[in-house]
């Protein structure tokens, strides 16, 4: 968790700062799907951006909408779209 600390935004690091691997997972593939939708991928930071607002994760400011899909345990997955489609 320490490694990928640099990829998120500071509210996002008070997020994850007390938080077990399945959150980390989740806000993980959050980010990876946002940056997907943009077609910019994962080569570049992810802390120039929030997905967390008041301490839940959410795409308002980013005017996208954040789907969980249920995998097997130890995995997410995430789907990512305009919050307009």
């Amino acid at each position: 968790l320490e490694a990928w600390k640099k990829q998120f935004d500071k509210k996002e690091e008070l997020f994850l700062s007390e938080a077990e691997t399945e959150r980390f997972l989740r806000e993980w593939t959050v980010k990876e799907s946002y940056v997907k939708l943009l077609g910019t991928g994962i080569g570049g930071s992810f802390s120039h951006f929030s997905v967390v607002e008041r301490g839940t994760i959410s795409g308002d400011r980013l005017f996208a909408r954040f789907t969980s899909i249920p995998v097997r345990e130890g995995y997410s997955l995430t789907l990512c779209r305009w919050d307009d489609e």
